[in-house]
């Protein structure tokens, strides 16, 4: 039985503590969180790891729009979409928007960010 309340907003950092063009690895409620604030000033959360392997997207780069994972350079929107994948050819027809990472709901209110953890 988890000791955690789900369904809830968490405050998860000041709003001052996260620049535009930056992003910060947080854990909320034991999962690994990657917040980054857009170069319009937009913020975003997304699950703290890469679907292709598991590797931390907070290990990355971030470019003020994307998020670029480390590994194989995959690329990943404020929505969690997939929008790269490099080691795609010409002659593969896939669509990297079917890749998701999970999306938390995301909001800044009173100075602060604050994080919806749901079920």
């Amino acid at each position: 039985m988890s000791i955690h309340l789900r369904n809830l907003w968490y405050l998860v950092l000041p709003s001052h503590r996260l620049r535009r063009g930056r992003m910060r690895a947080k854990t909320v409620l034991g999962e690994p969180l990657l917040l980054a604030r857009k170069r319009s000033g937009e913020v975003f959360a997304l699950r703290d790891i890469c679907p292709h392997r598991g590797l931390p997207l907070s290990f990355g780069w971030f470019d003020g729009t994307e998020v670029t994972c480390s590994y194989h350079g995959w690329r990943f929107d404020g929505g969690g979409r997939c929008t790269e994948i490099p080691s795609l050819t010409a002659a593969q027809d896939f669509d990297p928007g079917r890749i998701k990472v999970r999306r938390y709901p995301c909001r800044e209110a009173q100075g602060c960010i604050w994080v919806f953890m749901a079920d």
